[in-house]
């Protein structure tokens, strides 16, 4: 993307950059780890996390017959 297309989004945008972000005025904010864990059902790689711990224990059980 070059100057001028740059330019010309953000063009689209500036009523509304530099306004404030909403607050709530009734609610507390909610934790970052909370918010995170609404979109853990939509990870991109499903059972990413499963292989990995696989790997890592024949990992370690190939070190320590080293």
């Amino acid at each position: 993307m070059n100057g001028r297309d740059i330019n010309r989004e953000m063009k689209k945008y500036e009523s509304i950059i530099g306004r404030p972000h909403h607050r709530s005025e009734t609610r507390a904010p909610m934790p970052a780890g909370n918010r995170a864990a609404q979109f853990a059902p939509f990870a991109a790689l499903t059972g990413y996390g499963e292989e990995i711990r696989k790997a890592a224990e024949e990992h370690i059980r190939k070190t320590e017959m080293e």
